[in-house]
């Protein structure tokens, strides 16, 4: 590079002729007359690389990289390994034929690198809006607590908005957006969340685990001979033929939202032994469910007695 750079200062700047420059440097003027117009560096590459040593191994070698191809990586041999075996049938040649006839032949025939593969990210004005949460940790009250960050990202003006939360609920997840977009001034065409499977399994997993829905149990795995109540009784009643019209109802909510309750009033709740009996003896004399008291369950004026007194959930 010096070479050149002598070269071009000389003709550029020294204003001599090529001639001149070629007899001083002792060069041929069509190489001065290249130099003087060149701008970076030149770099030699052998288009062909002449292999008279490893010609007579090529097959061999080929025959060995093929099969090591199919083994696990940790058992393939390296080309320093290839080398001396060719060595010990007889091979002359040097190292450095071998290894780049090991690269190029691996080049050919491995696919397109992970690393060379990319996907553009170009978006217009308010198409994509990025969503993920974040775990951080804040001290309230002399307290470190744990809070979930959500975020939000404008694809086009990378512009954020962020709001924190003490839990990842689908009440939660749905105030951040509206938050959100009330903060954006609009609603994006396209939302894009990271790990969007994760966030959905969170969300129904909590909210199975507030509702607390019954298992459910077929009548077939029960053992009538080991409880008191009556098959033919149950039986019955478990095809809803006494109704006129039978509806599944599911109650979801966060917890103190009062599913409880109405769960008790419309049937759904779960009931003591005592109480299914005193339900069974209802059915068969056709009064009311709330006519009959059991024992222990207090009279129409008294409070309720008995080891079966119970608050009712709020």
């Amino acid at each position: 590079m010096d070479l050149i750079a002598k070269i071009r200062f000389r003709r550029s700047v020294g204003k001599e002729s090529i001639s001149a420059i070629a007899r001083d440097l002792n060069l041929s003027r069509p190489t001065v007359r290249k130099h003087s117009r060149t701008q970076t560096e030149p770099i030699y590459r052998r288009l062909q690389q002449p292999t008279p040593r490893l010609g007579a191994s090529q097959e061999r070698l080929e025959n060995w990289l093929r099969t090591a191809r199919l083994l696990p990586k940790a058992q393939r041999r390296t080309a320093r390994r290839l080398f001396e075996r060719l060595q010990a049938e007889g091979y002359l040649g040097g190292h450095d034929s071998v290894q780049r006839f090991v690269q190029r032949w691996k080049a050919n025939k491995s696919g397109p690198s992970l690393t060379q593969a990319f996907v553009p990210l170009a978006f217009a004005p308010d198409e994509v809006c990025q969503f993920d949460w974040s775990h951080e940790q804040v001290e309230l009250g002399g307290l470190m607590l744990t809070i979930k960050v959500a975020h939000f990202r404008l694809s086009f003006s990378r512009q954020m908005f962020v709001v924190v939360y003490p839990r990842e609920t689908q009440e939660m997840v749905f105030d951040a957006h509206n938050r959100a977009f009330a903060f954006f001034g609009g609603v994006p065409e396209r939302m894009v969340y990271d790990n969007l499977k994760s966030v959905v399994e969170t969300i129904l997993r909590y909210q199975l685990k507030v509702a607390r829905f019954p298992v459910h149990r077929d009548l077939t795995g029960i053992d009538w001979a080991e409880t008191p109540l009556p098959q033919a009784q149950i039986q019955q009643m478990a095809t809803a033929a006494f109704m006129e019209t039978a509806h599944n109802l599911i109650l979801v909510g966060g917890t103190g939202t009062g599913k409880n309750a109405p769960g008790h009033r419309f049937g759904g709740g779960r009931h003591s032994p005592r109480q299914t009996r005193a339900l069974l003896q209802c059915r068969r004399s056709g009064e009311p469910a709330g006519a009959q008291k059991t024992a222990g369950q207090g009279g129409k004026h008294g409070p309720p007695t008995g080891p079966d007194r119970r608050r009712h959930p709020r």
